[in-house]
C-alpha cells in the first residue's frame, strides 16, 4: 500500500522507541482525515497500549515483537482489527526504511501464514424476500424509514446516505446522484466529495 507522506531522512536515534516513531509517522501522512483518525485510534487502543511493543527501541525492533503483538490481537481482538493493524504497521515501517538511516528492514515483512488474516464469517448474502419484508415491516413508522428503504434499494455506503441532500434527487429521471459523503474526522463530522464515485 502506497501512502502519501512528507518524507525527511534522518538517523534512528539510540533511544527512539516504536511509540515515538509511530506517533510522529501519523502526523506526516497526507491521506483522508478519516483514515488518519482510524490509524490514531488503532494506535492508541491496540498498539501503544502494549508496552512490550510500544517501548521497544526502533534499532532493536524484530519480527518477533510484531508477532507477539499479533498474537495478543488474535486473542483479544477481532480478525478485522488485526488485519487493519498489520496494514498500518507495515506501511509505517516501510516508511521507516526510507526515512530512518540504520532501519533497513521492515519487521512486518512476514511469511504469508504469519500475517493476520481476515475472512468474514458472514459472506454478506443479500436479503431474500422474507428477510426484506421483515426488515421493511420493522422500519414502518420510524422517522428514518425512508433512509432505511433507500439503503436497502440503493446499496449506498452509510456516509453516502448521510451526505444526501434534496438537490441530489432528480425527480424527472428518478435518479439520485451521489456527489458527497459524510465523514468523521478529527474536527468532527463533515461533508466532503465522494471519492468512490
Amino acid at each position: 500500500i502506497e501512502i502519501a507522506e512528507k518524507r525527511e531522512s534522518y538517523e534512528v536515534g539510540d533511544g527512539e522507541k516504536v511509540a515515538g516513531f509511530l506517533t510522529a509517522w501519523v502526523d506526516t501522512l497526507d491521506i483522508a482525515a478519516s483514515t488518519i483518525l482510524r490509524y490514531r485510534s488503532l494506535l492508541k487502543v491496540h498498539v501503544l497500549s502494549r508496552p512490550a511493543f510500544a517501548n521497544v527501541k526502533m534499532r532493536e525492533l524484530e519480527p518477533q515483537h510484531v508477532l507477539a503483538l499479533y498474537a495478543h490481537l488474535k486473542k483479544f481482538g477481532s480478525p478485522s482489527t488485526s488485519k487493519k493493524v498489520h496494514t498500518m504497521l507495515h506501511a509505517a515501517f516501510e516508511s521507516a526504511r526510507f526515512t530512518r538511516k540504520g532501519f533497513n528492514r521492515n519487521p512486518c515483512d512476514l511469511a504469508r501464514n504469519q500475517r493476520p488474516k481476515y475472512k468474514p464469517n458472514d459472506p454478506g448474502y443479500p436479503f431474500d424476500g422474507v428477510k426484506e419484508s421483515a426488515f421493511l415491516d420493522a422500519c414502518k413508522g420510524d422517522r428514518f424509514e425512508a433512509l432505511f428503504v433507500l439503503a436497502l434499494d440503493a446499496g449506498m455506503r452509510q456516509g453516502e446516505l448521510f451526505g444526501l441532500e434534496w438537490r441530489h434527487v432528480d425527480w424527472t429521471r428518478s435518479l439520485i446522484d451521489v456527489f458527497q459523503t459524510l465523514t468523521d474526522g478529527e474536527d468532527g463530522l463533515k461533508i466532503g466529495p465522494n471519492f468512490f464515485k
